[in-house]
């Protein structure tokens, strides 16, 4: 086994371990840095005769190319990570307890449930999970999930559900979009009318929809797996 392949290895592997920033950061300058071990193979090309340089310098460059790319993808998904799953580490006082906001977030994740006529319980239970990280109360889940189901069915029209959540902050409203991208891909396939209902959504809360795309194609991958 060559160095270079060696070196791409052991550094495929090594990214598949890392969790932080910091630590990219690191493998990054073990790579790249003036010193690194890509850095050094290309120094290590000077001798050489002009026919082997060529094949070596291509294959480096490719390396080189794809553990960019990797480190790139790795550096997008700890980003998303912490968009998503560390937002509620703040104090959930934060956010003020007001029922009809719950009352309305239910409702709209219940509609989007609903779209494709398979309202199961596993949505139930997905919904009824981000009602409670967004600061519902156990005590007045039942209560509040009822008064949704019971809007959400006496209404067909989103706008509704969304007037309650458009002011809030980005943060809050990406915990709701992740709950409905699993709510869409609890049974593994999102239709059309989901498709569409989520673009709509996307400009009614005011969100950018690169970040709502980053958060669908991460659910997507987890429920594929």
């Amino acid at each position: 086994m060559s160095d270079i392949i060696k070196i791409k290895t052991e550094y495929i592997s090594k990214l598949k371990e890392v969790s932080d920033l910091k630590e990219i950061n690191q493998l990054k300058s073990e790579l790249f840095g003036k010193s690194g071990k890509i850095s050094n193979e290309f120094k290590k090309l000077g001798p050489l005769n002009s026919e082997e340089r060529k094949k070596i310098s291509t294959e480096l460059n490719d390396t080189k190319s794809e553990l960019q790319n990797l480190i790139e993808k790795k550096i997008k998904d700890i980003e998303i990570n912490e968009i998503v799953f560390d937002i509620f580490k703040k104090d959930k006082s934060d956010h003020k307890k007001d029922d009809n906001l719950y009352i309305n977030i239910g409702a709209l994740l219940i509609h989007v449930a609903k779209i494709d006529e398979n309202y199961s319980e596993k949505e139930k239970n997905i919904i009824k999970k981000t009602l409670l990280e967004l600061g519902l109360s156990n005590q007045d889940l039942d209560n509040v999930f009822k008064k949704s189901e019971k809007l959400e069915k006496n209404s067909n029209q989103i706008l509704e559900f969304t007037k309650e959540v458009k002011n809030k902050d980005e943060e809050f409203k990406i915990k709701i979009v992740e709950s409905l991208w699993k709510i869409i891909y609890a049974d593994d396939v999102s239709d059309m009318y989901e498709a569409s209902l989520m673009r709509r959504l996307t400009g009614l809360l005011y969100l950018d929809a690169k970040i709502v795309g980053d958060i669908k194609n991460k659910i997507k991958n987890i429920s594929n797996k």
